[in-house]
């Protein structure tokens, strides 16, 4: 499987669903004691879900400033924290 930073929007899109459906379907699982490993599961999916908002939004971002002359700085600033 590709890494999110070599996905296009398109494949991006596909696999944050995919997470999305997961998690919906690990709520019906959930008990009132005994799935604490369901809820730490629901985390981190919902942690992905959240990088590949991130992708998405940065992508988006880098087309709405093509023409901006402080895009350099700005750009440098939101990758190097899209990379943390």
């Amino acid at each position: 499987m590709k890494q999110v930073k070599e996905m296009n929007k398109k494949e991006l899109l596909d696999h944050m669903f995919a997470l999305v459906s997961e998690v919906q379907h690990l709520y019906t699982m959930l008990q009132p004691h005994d799935t604490g490993h369901i809820h730490t599961t629901i985390g981190m999916l919902n942690s992905r879900i959240d990088d590949i908002k991130d992708c998405l939004a940065f992508e988006n971002y880098k087309k709405d400033t093509e023409n901006d002359p402080d895009k350099d700085t700005v750009l440098k600033v939101r990758i190097n924290l899209h990379n943390k």
